[in-house]
């Protein structure tokens, strides 16, 4: 008995495999990549942003304080608030209350000496009724209570005369 010839049948590939698979897709690497370079801008972004505020608020507190150590200053050379005192020292004339977050010392007090050319030193030599020639000059602090970073004290000096 003959059977024939037996030829064989070619092999083809499951029909799930058949189809091509398109090449425009993304792999997981370039997805992974875009999210980290998303990721480092957005942190370089908010950074900045950061640091913008903080200066901002510096810059805030440091006007605020000059406003207030050149109000305090005038009130200091004002002869109508603060009369002239011969033989001031620092504890002479009072400490200002101009604005809230800030405190205003007076943080020395010097004499003109008797030739009118150099100031005494009130740490070596206070101003005293007898050494006082009509002339004082007064440093002025402002202290603020709440310090933003850098922001700290700011210090003025003003001559004030007898009348």
């Amino acid at each position: 008995m003959t059977l024939g010839r037996v030829t064989e049948a070619p092999v083809r590939a499951p029909r799930w495999r058949q189809r091509e698979r398109p090449e425009s897709g993304s792999t997981l690497i370039e997805v992974l990549m875009a999210v980290v370079i998303m990721g480092v801008a957005f942190v370089v972004i908010v950074g900045g942003m950061a640091t913008a505020i903080i200066g901002a608020a510096v810059q805030r507190q440091e006007a605020s304080a000059s406003l207030v150590i050149r109000n305090a200053a005038e009130a200091v050379k004002n002869p109508d608030l603060t009369p002239y005192q011969s033989g001031a020292t620092i504890s002479t004339y009072p400490p200002l209350a101009l604005q809230p977050g800030f405190t205003v010392t007076i943080d020395a007090v010097s004499c003109m000496n008797a030739t009118g050319d150099a100031w005494l030193d009130p740490n070596t030599t206070p101003c005293t009724t007898t050494n006082d020639t009509g002339v004082q000059l007064i440093t002025v602090t402002a202290h603020p209570t709440a310090t933003v970073h850098s922001g700290g004290p700011q210090s003025l000096q003003v001559v004030k005369r007898k009348p």
